[in-house]
């Protein structure tokens, strides 16, 4: 998982889709309670992007940031991996001992926050809610995903992400891999389809396979051909990468960057 984007699948009212940051209580009552070092810095959304109306889980993103994120982008990539469950990609690696159970996660709504750069990470490794995590908090990463027993909680910074990637365009990336955490839930399984028990090995394998593919929707999204991600993906350093091969690279979504 990316160290520094914030997405979380929470438990909210519904509301009509929009764009307009206004009041949206519910929404921002979970920010308030997950999030507080966030709220005390005063910074109000600039946007509100609402799916309800088009994924299968109502979802909602809010962005403090000046960035304008493209709705129909983030729809794409959300709709690839809501359908991915039937569509499994073929993923290549020499050293691939396992293969992969996908579902999506039953959660009731998701909400994606999108912050800026310096903005306080969540203090709330602590909180009883919390089964599991997918990267350190506490490291300077630029994006992870929470998951709690009733929601997930996903937080990113743009800024940060762009930075270090370059033309790989971090931001996209940064949800191209944090809405695979978001929406699927991935379990390892041996040669006879059994499932895989070992704790570690679930991790690892839920860390590799949402890397792999936000790398690889990401450079699909650029309208990067095979070839070109490919190479990239030979050079980058994104821990535990798996590639995609030509036929599921030409599946998923070419609309663009996120970020408009």
């Amino acid at each position: 998982m990316i160290p520094a984007v914030l997405s979380a699948a929470l438990l909210f009212g519904s509301a009509e889709a929009c764009t307009d940051p206004g009041p949206d209580r519910a929404a921002l009552s979970i920010v308030d309670k997950y999030y507080p070092e966030l709220s005390r810095t005063g910074l109000k959304p600039q946007e509100i992007i609402d799916f309800e109306k088009s994924l299968s889980i109502p979802t909602k993103i809010l962005n403090y940031t000046d960035i304008k994120l493209d709705k129909n982008v983030l729809g794409a990539i959300y709709q690839y991996f809501e359908n991915l469950p039937r569509n499994i990609p073929v993923l290549r690696h020499p050293g691939l001992k396992y293969d992969f159970s996908l579902k999506v996660r039953p959660v009731k709504n998701r909400l994606v926050v999108v912050v800026p750069e310096n903005t306080p990470k969540p203090e709330i490794i602590g909180n009883k809610g919390i089964i599991s995590l997918g990267s350190d908090l506490v490291s300077d990463a630029p994006g992870a995903t929470l998951m709690f027993t009733d929601f997930t909680l996903t937080y990113l910074y743009p800024k940060t992400l762009d930075k270090r990637l370059g033309d790989m365009h971090g931001t996209t990336l940064g949800f191209g891999v944090e809405i695979c955490q978001q929406v699927i839930g991935v379990s390892p399984i041996d040669a006879n389809g059994k499932p895989v028990n070992d704790e570690q090995v679930k991790i690892i394998s839920q860390e590799l396979f949402c890397n792999s593919l936000g790398y690889a929707i990401t450079a699909s999204s650029l309208g990067w051909t095979y070839s070109r991600y490919s190479d990239s993906l030979k050079q980058t350093n994104i821990a535990f990468k798996l590639q995609v091969d030509e036929r599921s690279y030409s599946l998923m979504p070419k609309a663009g960057p996120v970020v408009k």
